[in-house]
């Protein structure tokens, strides 16, 4: 594809995309564990909406902040076998 015609790929929402990386994200854990991620991550925009989230799967974590450094790091969700933290 060229730059004047995107693939389809690069015509999905980023907000849409985040969503899908998220889901992706999840896939690894069991389904309980998906709904008190997706209420965390609701909360979490709601108190922040512009938060940057990061995804970072060898660390069992999702990090929230004000951007991609670890001094903007302001929320995290720590995924375990049976609980989130």
């Amino acid at each position: 594809m060229s730059a004047c015609n995107p693939s389809p790929a690069a015509q999905v929402p980023f907000e849409e995309e985040k969503m899908n990386e998220f889901e992706r994200f999840l896939e690894p854990y069991p389904p309980e564990l998906h709904a008190l991620a997706h209420q965390a991550r609701a909360a979490i925009f709601g108190a922040l909406p512009s938060a940057v989230e990061q995804f970072d799967p060898s660390a069992n974590l999702i990090a929230y902040g004000t951007d991609r450094t670890i001094k903007g790091l302001v929320f995290g969700i720590i995924f375990y076998k049976t609980c989130i933290n």
